[in-house]
């Protein structure tokens, strides 16, 4: 059909050119002489113009595999695990639940949910989380393991679009009063897709709340609405124009009072509607078959440079389409772990079977503020107190004592030169690496700005009008550029990646064997030094040398403080959903309010075109499902699948710390 088109296109315009007059030839011999050549010359112009299309996506498709060389391996508990945070999918819970009480707070990486954060020399990085998708993994050192969590598209899809309207509810409540954001904290409007998506909504809200304005409503006193207050959790009756709730309405204003109904929370004045949404271009940009693309590593938020110019291909070459969404199933298979939101305690139960978290073992506390650079960190020779720096100072080693920490630098020094760490080739690729990896975040930051400056001027220019032709055609060069720029800096960050290997633990721990610090030794002394101060204790003497606890016990199984935490989380999701949404509501006090029962109110023919629109997903979220069943019965079948404890059985401890005596059972609350 297309070389059809093309043909015909072709010929007519070849026609015209010619000057050629059909109906003034002399004779229909000529004329149909005439009208073959210009129709076979058009055919093959046609013929070029598809072919080189054609080589184009192939072109971009070998250029894709040569970048994707790294693909997950298994877990060994001794290599790199990577969560592959897909957005909507329970993953937080999954991830600060599950993941993070399991894992020792000493081998958990930095945060990198707003930005990505490698520190190539930290060794006790083991346990990375970020919501990069797959060509994150041509970044991390080789032999990575991943895991990841899969929805059924059609559940996501709504969750996203309610989570949305939520947070940019959230912004525009928070703006309207003083407010400041920590520099060091990360909000959702900073963390990918939602810095795509809230920006959308809030513009769409504010649009919409400008226009009711102009209608100059004024409200009725004899109009009530029920809705749930904030406090009690309990419904009330609300009048705007008094401004007052009740529990019942007056008995002297029941024969007037008018209740209305609560608006759809699907389709109401308020937002664009959920239908408007589905069809919307930033939908099919950040959620369409957005699970298939995280795991080929082609959104928008790809370490690729041409990942648009992949999805671009995937919808308009069908040879393409199906053969990366052959690899993103194939590349499913190979993960540690997959897990769905529908089956979140038998994912969480498996995943801990997968990589060996013993439900029935204790949690992990917190975690997140201990230092990247333990091994490194020599300053816990400096007190606060130097009464306490001179009562250590005959207890340290002598080969530790009195020393500085430039002096701790210049003897690190000399070890590496002298090999014990990596050799001076390897620092100085490790050196250039680090450099790389933040000048791959930059150019990523600045295509992502390009890419949206962009999306905001065809979307506020749909007519394509041409007074606005030429900022779109420097948008573009501007994004074209973007691209290049990080292509360019990620062939470089994977060249000189070849150049160094992962530095280990181990060669730290010898580094520090160096200076003759024994850790233990030191703790011992320092004990005896505080044990005649009577509020003493166990953590007296790393408190005393600046030191914390690496990896602290929670009192409660994993398996149970899943639980906990997976429950107290939903609740706090509810609560704040609801304050953020009762901040945005109608002149006469309507809000939107998603539910279980509002869902059900959603056009079926809505469900089955997201299911359409998302066909590539829906087929990679049952192959995930069907994954997690077949490994649950293999590790049912070997015993590894463990349920959740209830009642778990703890050692009886005595006042002495010590264990022994018999064990008793004690209820987890």
């Amino acid at each position: 059909f297309d070389c059809i088109c093309h043909t015909l296109l072709i010929s007519f315009v070849l026609n015209y050119l010619s000057n050629i007059r059909i109906v003034s030839w002399p004779n229909v011999f000529d004329m149909k002489v005439s009208l073959f050549r210009w129709l076979f010359l058009g055919f093959l112009s046609s013929l070029v113009i598809l072919t080189n299309g054609d080589a184009s996506c192939q072109d971009r498709l070998r250029t894709y595999l040569a970048f994707q060389t790294k693909e997950a391996v298994p877990y060994t508990g001794k290599n790199l695990l990577h969560f592959l945070h897909v957005p909507r999918t329970a993953g937080r819970t999954f991830l600060s639940c599950f993941l993070r009480p399991g894992t020792m707070p000493s081998r958990r990486c930095s945060k990198g949910y707003d930005r990505l954060r490698l520190n190539l020399e930290d060794p006790g990085c083991y346990f990375l989380s970020t919501h990069d998708d797959f060509s994150v993994i041509q970044l991390l050192p080789p032999g990575t393991s991943v895991l990841s969590q899969l929805r059924d598209p059609v559940s996501r899809f709504v969750s996203a679009y309610e989570f949305a309207i939520e947070v940019a509810a959230r912004f525009m409540s928070r703006n309207s009063r003083p407010y400041r954001k920590e520099p060091s904290r990360v909000i959702t409007e900073d963390v990918w897709p939602w810095s795509y998506l809230v920006p959308f909504f809030i513009s769409d809200m504010k649009r919409r709340k400008e226009e009711r304005k102009l209608l100059n409503e004024t409200l009725d006193p004899n109009v009530w609405i029920a809705r749930s207050d904030l406090k009690t959790n309990q419904r009330v009756y609300y009048n705007a124009a008094r401004d007052i709730s009740k529990n019942e309405i007056p008995a002297d204003d029941l024969s007037s009072a008018r209740i209305l109904d609560p608006i759809d929370p699907y389709d109401n004045p308020l937002v664009i509607s959920f239908a408007e949404f589905v069809r919307h271009p930033i939908a099919a940009e950040l959620l369409h078959n957005g699970q298939t693309y995280q795991v080929l590593g082609i959104t928008n938020y790809s370490h690729f440079g041409e990942a648009d110019a992949i999805r671009a291909c995937m919808s308009s070459d069908v040879d393409i389409r199906d053969a990366l969404h052959w690899k993103a199933k194939r590349r499913v298979k190979t993960f540690t772990h997959v897990g769905t939101t529908d089956h979140l305690f038998d994912s969480v139960a498996s995943g801990g079977a997968s990589l060996h978290l013993p439900l029935w073992d204790h949690a992990y506390a917190g975690g997140e503020d201990v230092p990247t650079q333990r091994h490194q960190d020599h300053s816990f020779f400096e007190s606060s107190s130097s009464s306490v720096s001179s009562s250590l100072s005959s207890t340290l080693p002598s080969s530790a004592a009195g020393l500085s920490p430039n002096d701790t630098r210049e003897e690190e020094t000399a070890s590496r030169s002298h090999g014990v760490l990596n050799g001076s080739d390897d620092n100085k690729a490790i050196e250039q690496m680090s450099k790389l990896l933040n000048q791959v975040n930059k150019a990523r930051l600045t295509l992502r700005v390009a890419q949206r400056d962009l999306f905001h001027s065809l979307q506020a220019n749909p007519s394509g009008d041409d007074s606005q032709s030429a900022t779109t055609a420097a948008l573009r060069d501007r994004l074209s550029h973007a691209r290049k720029d990080l292509n360019r800096l990620q062939t470089e960050l994977n060249r000189v990646r070849t150049l160094a290997p992962r530095a280990s633990s181990l060669a730290r721990q010898e580094s520090l064997e160096l200076h003759g610090i024994q850790l233990d030794s030191i703790l011992t002394r320092a004990a005896a030094v505080g044990s005649d101060d009577p509020g003493s204790n166990s953590q007296g003497p790393r408190r005393l040398l600046g030191l914390r606890t690496p990896n602290p016990r929670l009192p409660t199984a994993l398996g149970v403080h899943f639980k906990q935490c997976a429950s107290t989380s939903q609740l706090t999701s509810n609560r704040r959903r609801m304050q953020s949404l009762s901040g945005f509501t109608l002149p006469d006090g309507r809000m939107i309010e998603f539910s279980k029962a509002a869902r059900k109110g959603i056009p079926a023919d809505l469900f089955k075109e997201i299911r359409m629109r998302n066909s590539l997903d829906l087929d990679l979220y049952n192959l995930g499902l069907q994954q997690l069943r077949k490994r649950v019965v293999l590790q049912r079948r070997v015993d590894a699948f463990k349920h959740y404890p209830f009642a778990p059985m703890w050692p009886n401890i005595d006042d002495k710390g010590r264990e022994g005596g018999e064990t008793k059972g004690r209820r987890m609350a």
